[in-house]
């Protein structure tokens, strides 16, 4: 679920000043980020099968009649088929606790933002402590009793959501489906501004689900699920120069938002603080930062894990280096999050207008969690063949008018290298994932890029 470990790439990589190894994606399209991809949890195929009978019918799950000849033996498939087919009605009936499109719903949360910037003194402290801590850490947590209201949304209920979508084969993301993220990211509006300096939010959002199966033994770091290994959300030594303010404010803020009790156990973040990591603020100058940082074994003593309780946030800048533990299969629960970026408007674009905030419609969220698929789609097992790119590019491109053109160019492109590289449903090589097509692709262009004296720019934004 999280990919694989910088130290475990190849050491070649890491010659010739070439110290960051992103996915292919990302080398080839800088706008790309080289952890923005939802981990997938997958169910075993015939409980997955037996969970499409269920929600799509026999028809859809086995190709027939309706929309769904080119899904048999793929439940995903039957997934998306049905979704674009039956909109709000086909996500109401997986989660019918959550909301879809609930104007009393939405009515109520636009009534509860948290009022950051409304001139209460208790609350203007709190915020003023955070950014400062922002500037001067990397980042800050806020427990969910440092909130100041509760949250609109029954927290559990979301993630019991994400579980629900998990159980029928779905990656979490589709929980943007649902009104209850957009809520939450709602109620953040004013504090996300006043902590980050100005920074908005851009719509990219990642949703994830980590567990370790309790059949795995505890000493099996190959089988223990985790977070997303060590990586920076933006890598390039241009991050640093051109990503904050005159004041130390990042122009790139990612807000972490806990569904569950996020623990060493279950997965916390682990980070290292900005006063103890030399490339935060000088650049990493082609040098992998595990390098430079991890110079000495004292250095691992600084490493701070975020345990952060359930309806609980972590909010940390774009040059903070920090992962996922990985999880104990001994965890009683999942760890279960959502998490949004924030951006300063000359920094980054936003992937839609922000316009169509605080809730935008079904049918482009459906588009965002299928065009964030293919663009990022080298940190799960989800675009694993040419079928399925093709239905993640139909859902995208219904709706792809309404994005910017930087995001609309990510997905195209994706979606082409996809098509070429990626097997048919059914044949020999479906099992093989679009991870390793990315890393085979990736070593070849690695030494393409070497031998005319261009590493640097192959890694260039990307950790």
């Amino acid at each position: 679920q999280g990919g694989q470990n910088l130290a475990s790439r190849p050491a070649r990589l890491f010659q010739k000043g070439a110290g960051r190894f992103p996915p292919l994606t990302a080398a080839i399209f800088p706008c790309a980020r080289a952890h923005a991809c939802v981990p997938h949890a997958r169910t075993a195929g015939g409980q997955l099968a037996a969970g499409w009978r269920t929600m799509c019918g026999p028809t859809a799950v086995e190709g027939g009649e309706d929309g769904a000849k080119n899904a048999a033996g793929d439940p995903l498939l039957a997934l998306l088929n049905r979704a674009s087919s039956d909109g709000a009605k086909f996500w109401r009936g997986l989660c019918p606790w959550l909301h879809v499109e609930d104007e009393g719903f939405r009515q109520a949360v636009r009534r509860s933002v948290w009022p950051y910037a409304e001139g209460d003194e208790a609350l203007t402290d709190q915020a003023d402590a955070w950014g400062e801590r922002l500037v001067n850490e990397g980042y800050f947590i806020a427990q969910p009793e440092e909130l100041s209201l509760p949250w609109a949304v029954d927290v559990a209920a979301v993630a019991r959501g994400v579980e629900a979508l998990i159980a029928v084969g779905l990656p979490p993301s589709c929980i943007l489906a649902y009104d209850e993220p957009w809520a939450m990211a709602s109620q953040l509006d004013q504090l996300v501004r006043v902590v980050s300096g100005g920074n908005e939010p851009i719509m990219d959002w990642a949703a994830f689900h980590v567990r370790a199966s309790p059949s795995s033994p505890p000493s099996s770091s190959s089988s223990a699920p985790a977070g997303w290994p060590p990586h920076r959300d933006r890598g390039s030594d241009d991050s640093v120069h051109a990503g904050f303010r005159s004041d130390g404010s990042p122009r790139y803020t990612t807000f972490w938002l806990t569904l569950t009790d996020a623990t060493p156990e279950s997965s916390c973040l682990m980070v290292v603080p900005k006063g103890k990591d030399p490339g935060y603020s000088e650049g990493d100058r082609g040098t992998s930062p595990l390098t430079t940082i991890f110079s000495t074994p004292e250095a691992f003593q600084h490493i701070r894990p975020l345990p952060t309780r359930a309806g609980g946030m972590v909010a940390f800048s774009h040059r903070l280096l920090h992962w996922g533990s990985a999880a104990d299969p001994r965890a009683p629960a999942p760890r279960i999050a959502v998490a949004f970026a924030a951006a300063d408007p000359g920094f980054a674009e936003p992937y839609f207008s922000r316009s169509h905030l605080p809730f935008p419609s079904l049918g482009l969220r459906v588009a965002l969690v299928a065009g964030q698929a293919l663009a990022y789609c080298s940190n799960e097992a989800l675009v694993t063949t040419r079928e399925r790119t093709e239905a993640f590019w139909n859902l995208f491109h219904a709706q792809a008018v309404q994005f910017g053109p930087s995001f609309r160019s990510i997905v195209a492109k994706h979606r082409a290298f996809l098509e070429q590289t990626l097997p048919q449903a059914g044949s020999e090589e479906e099992g093989h994932s679009c991870k390793r097509v990315e890393e085979e692709a990736q070593e070849e262009r690695v030494e393409e890029v070497a031998a005319d004296g261009d590493v640097e720019d192959l890694f260039a934004g990307i950790l």
